[in-house]
């Protein structure tokens, strides 16, 4: 959120829902720390229908994003999409595929729009900054570096992750051999994908937490970074890998569907086969289609699509309830 706060030029951020004229509620379970301790009162506290029904906030569209769901923690989340489906007025999503898998959790108009990337910040890689990157880091020189950058254990330090998949990637890495494998880890509660390697022998390096603004390096010291998610929301490493031309593989979640088809796997066995032969020639191919999700894109048509829910969301008097003119039931970007 706070890329797309730094490259808005027609939207203003409030700290106090009455003050604004729509409110996104960007994630139904972790509020933008960088706002107001207002935001961090759970929603059916922060927009009840009693607040609603407030004159101050019944003429405030509410558009209300969900990344995923995971089936297996329904009992988790259930309650909380129930209510955002009742109090949003629309609802949005990242990515198609997953709207498709959770379409029965909502009766709102769909909005589809998609992450966003700093295409200042994330920039192609030449092979000459990559060796300088590696030898910065004391990398191993001899060694097929494979990356990972998001947390894989849940937050007992000990369970799998398992809708991220880390049980896939260290199958994928055991059997490959990993003579000439070497791990790059960064992120949080990497405890469980350590631990697989410790047991396996295979070499790692585990950075931790690491700045956004250096995560670019970090795809700079890698070979090829691997997505064995079983769901995603994004992952935002897919765009990041994309714009740094950094190979990628990655199962068919999320927004994966803007690789090139060579670079989703569907298999286990389908990671190792890619791994060992040359990557195909993609980089190119990724890199142009990446263009159409730079801020400097994508932020405008989220202004614009915001625009257009406020000047179509209009009170009706007669029984305080909202109607929508001219808006169609799905939006989608179109790049």
């Amino acid at each position: 959120m706070d890329r797309f706060r730094q490259h808005a030029t027609e939207i203003s951020f409030v700290t106090s829902p009455e003050d604004a004229n729509l409110i996104w509620h960007y994630s139904y379970y972790v509020p933008d720390p960088s706002l107001s301790e207002t935001y961090f009162r759970p929603l059916n506290k922060l927009l009840g229908i009693k607040e609603r029904k407030k004159r101050t906030l019944r003429s405030t569209p509410i558009v209300g994003s969900v990344h995923h769901l995971v089936p297996e923690k329904k009992p988790v989340w259930q309650a909380n999409i129930k209510r955002l489906n009742t109090q949003a007025d629309f609802i949005h999503y990242f990515s198609e595929s997953n709207l498709r898998k959770d379409r029965e959790n909502f009766s709102k108009p769909v909005i589809v729009a998609p992450y966003w990337i700093d295409l200042q910040m994330f920039r192609p890689i030449n092979p000459e900054l990559r060796r300088q990157i590696k030898a910065r880091l004391g990398l191993p020189t001899d060694c097929y570096i494979l990356g990972s950058f998001q947390r894989d254990t849940e937050a007992d330090g000990r369970s799998p992750k398992l809708e991220k998949g880390p049980d896939i990637f260290a199958d994928v890495i055991e059997r490959l051999g990993y003579n000439k494998i070497f791990v790059l880890l960064a992120g949080p509660r990497r405890d469980y994908l350590e631990q697989r390697l410790k047991r396996a022998n295979i070499e790692y390096r585990s950075l931790g937490q690491v700045a956004y603004n250096s995560m670019p390096e970090l795809y700079g010291a890698i070979d090829c970074y691997l997505v064995t998610s079983r769901m995603e929301g994004g992952p935002q490493a897919i765009l990041e890998c994309m714009a740094t031309m950094t190979p990628i593989y990655s199962t068919p979640v999320g927004i994966a569907n803007l690789l090139e088809p060579d670079a989703i796997m569907h298999t286990t066995n389908g990671f190792i086969r890619a791994l060992k032969n040359v990557y195909p020639e993609l980089l190119e191919r990724h890199l142009e289609k990446i263009r159409h999700y730079g801020c400097e894109r994508v932020v405008p048509y989220y202004e614009n699509l915001f625009s257009k829910i406020i000047s179509s969301f209009i009170d009706d008097q007669a029984d305080q309830r909202f109607a929508l003119t001219e808006f169609p039931r799905y939006e989608k970007y179109r790049p």
